[in-house]
């Protein structure tokens, strides 16, 4: 039906084309020269057929347990789809400079400047009348003058007239030059010295062409000679094959013209007496004698009415245009007219960068560059390369096709994969040739055909997998294992039908009985008198016994004889214990092997298996059981000794059945097939040794490892094929894709419109927006695009949405000033620690804390009242706290806490409402000396700092400061002194640099040492709060 459907719409299409062209015909009507037909380009929809991929599941035989595999083969179905095409069509009109006359029949030729007295014959050309010139025929002047007002002389010679216009001068025949003062050049003549000279033993007329022989010669064109060497009269003149009438006159034939007949038709004219006109259009010229149009450049057709077909230029269209990049070339002369965006003699070059593309070079490609031949520089449209396609060539070309454009059909068989870039094929596992069209010749499979079966007992293997198919009898995975017992027929599956324990023939099914049986079924016994393999010995009993065994041949004695309490013989033929014979069974047999002899002669009589007179040697070889008389099976191995009393045979190892010809079965191995084959994921043993045999896919000692990435197939020996990291089966190198990807080699992405694992999830990405479909994830915005909803240009700015009217300036500069201030301020707090830490180090480094009593302001201290303080003039160790004899309470570990600093803080500053820095940096500074103020109470405290707030000077005291460091490398603060001189120090110790003295303290009153013996410990005074009201009225008091 849709076959039918698109045929229908073929015709109809069809139909549309042939009804405009038949009324471009009809309106146009025109016939006779310079009427041209012009190849028009034209846009038609029509309806096509295209293959579409789809994904099918499907089972094949691997190497697994089970083993079926699943895997995902590419079919294709019919599709129809509208495709737009560019195509050309012939369209006739008038030339150019031609237009239909009034009755719409002819075209003739159009002046822009009517001709008044004369004739438009060609585009913008007149005829004009005798005595008439110009463009438009519309000056007249008399002979040898010229001009619009015929003011000039003409200066044409030799019969030369001029043009009443423009004074050229039109020469006679025979004459050229500007002013006609030349001579056709030999051997030229006529008008325009435009044809050639024919004489061959004369000269020419430059005028005529006629010809003038030199003595002796003769003839139209003196190529011939006179008689005898005589002089002779030339005779008629006329040539190309003209004939002098009777009055001495030319004839000419047609297409010839002038005195002699040595001109060509004027241009335009051709045949008899070139009274017939050319029909030919387009400017051209025709041949004078048969009127055939000669086309100007860029023509072509009877009557040059078509122009050169697209990519043709020249004369007689023979020349191959060499435009680029779709620019088209002019059919005269092959001159290139470049699309928008291309530049250059053959638009070769693009007028925008690698990658922009508009009029402007504004925007950017957004083509996969990888992929990519060309990016338009004008539409932006990508032209892929060869094997991609879409819009901005990121899929590749559909399965079967390949080649720029995905034009191209792949002819690659069995599913062989095909290249999109050339077409290459590349085989599946099992085949091989160009177009992977052969199978693999046993014994060959795999890939390339470079694996060989390893398959017995006749069996043929898979070309594409190696798996062995068994001829009926045979089992495993080499086929080198038989039916076993109970088992016959093609993959062993049917089942025997044997009574008695028989087997039957692995391959038939033929009931194979064992001793002491015959049937077909091997139901009935031997018959009476016989026993063994097929019944075919004998009972060799005496006349005492019934019969014997059906299958050992052993004799069954009477009644009378058998249940007695004494042996009967081999044969029944005695009632002598064993061993013996003869009257009373006195005497000894010397027969040996379980044999006895007869009661009367005492000969032996052998047991199965022996012979010889005393039975002591063992049947000969390929014998066995009572009396020898068996033969021993066909042992397929080579040796005929079998066991002389059952007939069985010894097999080696890996061997089982009456011959020995039969490998154990599967999964068995060793003596008696008694061993169980220890290996996994369904591997089996060798039936000798017991050595796993892994089947494709597997390794290890016990096959209890797959193949590592990459790898598969028999000893994991092959390489995977897969591509896009894709991983394979490691029994069957099938490659197992990851999503966006199908394919034997995983090499097809998903068809268009599908993405995902299998390739089974459709697209459905929304028709608004720059959206396409990804074959791995679905739907995501095209090359360059982003946003929700993929209708942002990546190149594009961000904006911020914003209520109208609203602006960020403000918030913008609010946000920047901040962000400075923030910065600054970390800056200046980094610098202030820095400075502070430094300035730290260095007044720790300097201070040299002496409190000797005794000591003066001019002595080098420093010069504070509490380091520095006059103590009473008593001698005792109470005089002398100072000096490194304070009981300070640090041996308990006790610290003065910030509630403590505070109140010594606050009382050193209450005194004066006054906030002084100064002095809190000193009681600072002192508090935390342990050293010093653990002895020294809060009211001693508030006296001290009031002496140094009133003294004079005191807010330089820190600038006044000698930062020198100490050049006594002991530190004397730590030492007792005595009489103002440190503990220890020599003699000559160099004191430091003095520093400049600093103003004296007048102390009111002296701070009365302790008792002696005293420790004064300050107690933590309880922490409260208070008020900045009760800490401004507090009320200090000096100590008097």
């Amino acid at each position: 039906m849709l076959q039918l459907l698109g045929c229908e719409n073929k015709i109809e299409m069809w139909m549309k084309t042939g009804t405009v062209l038949l009324l471009l015909h009809i309106a146009t009507g025109l016939e006779g020269p310079n009427v041209c037909t012009v190849q028009q380009p034209y846009v038609t929809t029509i309806r096509v057929s295209e293959k579409e991929p789809y994904q099918i599941k499907e089972y094949a035989w691997c190497f697994n347990v089970p083993p079926k595999c699943s895997k995902y083969k590419i079919k294709f179905r019919d599709v129809f789809k509208n495709v737009t095409l560019l195509k050309y069509r012939l369209v006739e009109g008038c030339c150019a400079g031609y237009e239909p006359d009034d009755a719409n029949q002819q075209c003739v030729p159009v002046c822009q400047d009517k001709c008044v007295h004369g004739v438009c014959v060609a585009p913008n050309t007149c005829t004009c009348t005798h005595g008439y010139g110009g463009p438009a025929c519309d000056i007249s002047c008399p002979k040898g003058k010229w001009g619009r007002h015929c003011q000039n002389y003409c200066r044409c010679q030799n019969g030369g007239t001029c043009e009443v216009l423009t004074g050229e001068c039109a020469c006679a025949p025979g004459w050229r030059g500007v002013s006609c003062e030349r001579r056709c050049p030999f051997p030229t003549f006529g008008d325009n010295c435009r044809e050639n000279c024919r004489c061959k033993n004369g000269t020419c007329d430059p005028a005529t062409g006629a010809c003038t022989c030199e003595s002796g010669f003769t003839g139209p064109l003196c190529n011939e000679t006179c008689p005898n060497g005589e002089v002779c009269e030339q005779g008629c003149r006329c040539q190309n094959n003209g004939k002098c009438s009777v009055f001495g006159e030319c004839q000419c034939t047609p297409g010839w013209t002038g005195e002699v007949c040595a001109n060509r038709c004027p241009s335009g004219k051709w045949g008899e007496q070139c009274q017939r006109t050319c029909e030919c259009a387009n400017g051209a010229s025709c041949h004078h004698v048969t009127g055939q149009c000669q086309c100007e450049a860029g023509f072509t057709g009877e009557k040059c009415l078509e122009e050169c077909p697209v990519g043709m230029y020249g004369v007689d269209c023979m020349s191959k245009c060499s435009c680029e990049n779709g620019g088209s070339c002019s059919p005269r002369n092959g001159s290139c007219t470049c699309k928008p965006g291309w530049r250059g003699d053959r638009c070769e070059q693009r007028a925008c960068d690698d990658g922009r593309w508009g009029p402007n070079c504004e925007h950017d490609c957004d083509c996969e560059p990888a992929n990519t031949e060309m990016c338009d520089p004008w539409s932006g449209e990508c032209s892929c390369a060869a094997g991609w396609r879409g819009a901005d060539c990121t899929r590749q070309c559909p399965p079967l096709s390949f080649g720029r454009g995905c034009r191209n059909t792949c002819r690659c068989e069995n599913d062989a994969q095909c290249s999109p870039l050339n077409g290459s094929c590349t085989c599946p596992p099992g085949y091989r040739g160009i177009q992977c069209e052969e199978k693999c010749p046993y014994p060959l499979y795999g890939d390339n055909c470079l694996e060989k079966c390893d398959c017995y007992n006749n069996a043929t293997c898979s070309h594409e997998t190696g798996q062995c198919y068994c001829k009926p009898g045979y089992d495993g995975y080499k086929c080198d294992r038989p039916c076993d017992r109970k088992k016959f027929g093609l993959n062993c599956l049917q089942y025997c039908d044997c009574d008695n324990d028989s087997p039957c023939n692995p391959v038939t099914g033929k009931c194979e009985c064992t001793a002491g049986f015959v049937g077909d079924k091997c139901e009935r016994r031997c018959p009476p008198g016989y026993f063994g393999h097929g019944c075919e010995s004998a009972c060799n009993c005496s006349s005492n016994a019934i019969a014997c065994h059906h299958v050992t041949g052993q004799c069954i004695c009477k009644d009378g004889w058998q249940g007695l309490p004494r042996t009967v013989g081999v044969l029944c033929e005695t009632q002598c214990p064993s061993g013996y014979y003869g009257e009373n069974c006195s005497q000894q047999c010397r027969c040996v092997n379980n044999s006895s002899c007869e009661a009367s002669s005492g000969r032996c009589v052998c047991a199965a298996g022996w012979t010889g007179d005393a039975c002591d040697q063992p049947c000969p070889p390929g014998t066995y059981g009572p009396g020898c008389s068996q033969r021993c099976l066909h042992y397929s191995g080579g040796n005929d000794t079998c066991n002389p009393v059952t007939g069985d045979y010894q097999c080696p190892s890996g061997y089982r059945g009456p011959t020995c010809r039969y490998p154990c079965p599967l999964r068995t191995y060793g003596v008696n097939c008694q061993e169980k084959c220890n290996c996994n994921n369904g591997a089996d043993c060798h039936y000798i040794t017991g050595e796993c045999q892994c089947g494709p896919g597997w390794r290890g000692a016990r096959c209890e490892a797959a193949c590592g990435a990459g790898w598969w197939g028999a000893g994991c020996s092959q390489p995977c094929r897969c591509a896009h990291a894709a991983l394979c089966h490691p029994s069957d190198g099938h490659c197992i894709c990851p999503p966006g990807y199908a394919g034997i080699y995983c090499a097809d992405p998903c068809p268009e419109g599908y993405y995902g694992d299998h390739c089974i999830k459709a697209c459905n990405c929304p028709s608004e927006g720059n959206w396409k479909c990804d074959h791995i994830k679905g739907c995501v915005c095209h090359h360059n695009f982003i946003g929700d909803n993929c209708d942002v240009h990546a190149s594009d700015p961000l904006v911020i949405e914003r209520a109208e009217g609203t602006s960020y300036a403000g918030l913008t500069a609010f946000l920047v000033i901040i962000a400075l201030i923030c910065v600054t301020v970390v800056i200046l707090m980094l610098l202030y620690y820095r400075k502070r830490v430094n300035y730290l180090k260095r007044e720790i480094a300097h201070v040299h804390y002496t409190a000797d009593p005794n000591s003066q302001p001019e002595q080098q201290h420093f010069d504070n009242p509490v380091y520095s303080y006059q103590g009473s003039q008593r001698g005792d160790d109470a005089t002398t706290l100072l000096n490194n004899t304070i009981f300070n309470n640090l041996g308990n570990g006790s610290k003065m806490n910030n509630a403590t600093l505070e109140k010594m803080r606050m009382k050193a500053t209450s005194s004066n409402d006054n906030y002084n820095p100064m002095s809190l940096k000193n009681k600072d500074a002192d508090a935390n000396n342990p050293n010093l103020y653990n002895f020294i109470d809060d009211d001693k405290l508030e006296h001290v700092y009031d002496e140094i707030k009133h003294k004079e000077g005191y807010e330089r005291e820190y600038d006044h400061l000698n930062y020198t460091p100490p050049a006594n490398k002991l530190k004397p603060h730590y030492q007792r002194m005595t009489n103002g001189t440190p503990a220890g120090a020599a003699p000559h110790d160099t004191a430091t640099p003095p520093i400049p003295p600093l103003p004296k303290l007048n102390i009111i009153a002296p701070i009365p040492p302790p008792r002696d013996e005293e420790i004064i410990d300050i107690p933590t005074p309880p922490q409260r709060e208070e008020t900045p009201l009760q800490q401004k009225d507090e009320e200090v008091t000096s100590v008097p």
